[in-house]
């Protein structure tokens, strides 16, 4: 089941980052539609998985602290962040709480974060150099990417 939400997640994150890219903006359909997925995705773990529902307090403590600094840098920004990007950054913040395990799910948000962040700031830098004026950075990509590092990190063994 795990695999098949990432698969979806996969597919609307490539989709919703080439989109970013070409028109600078997130569609809130799409991050609707992703959404209700997720959610679906989370009841159905919810029924099937005995343990889940242990976890369930840690989880969304982590999802709250998420929502937290996104707004928090929303505030601190002065609302220069788009509004879809915070709105996609808190859905792959809830696909990573219901989907890694639980020890991981900590770790991978804030491994998404870095990331995402991190190669944003990298877009920043390289649309400044190369333009007087910069654009607005499209960061879904970024979100994207640094949510997949995430899953990379808690599915993958350790090499």
């Amino acid at each position: 089941m795990r695999v098949i939400a990432i698969l979806v997640f996969t597919l609307f994150g490539i989709s919703i980052s080439f989109y970013d890219v070409s028109a600078q903006i997130i569609r809130n359909l799409v991050l609707c539609k992703l959404f209700l997925f997720l959610l679906f995705y989370d009841a159905i773990i919810l029924l099937v998985n005995q343990k889940y529902p242990y976890d369930l307090g840690e989880r969304a403590i982590n999802f709250g602290v998420v929502a937290l600094f996104y707004c928090i840098l929303a505030i601190i920004s002065n609302f220069a962040i788009g509004a879809g990007d915070i709105k996609y950054a808190l859905v792959i913040s809830f696909f990573l709480v219901s989907t890694l395990p639980i020890g991981s799910v900590e770790r991978g948000n804030l491994i998404s974060i870095f990331i995402a962040w991190s190669v944003g700031f990298l877009q920043a830098l390289i649309e400044r150099a190369h333009n007087k004026k910069p654009k607005a950075i499209p960061m879904a990509p970024a979100l994207f990417f640094g949510a997949i590092c995430a899953l990379f990190d808690a599915f993958l063994p350790v090499m």
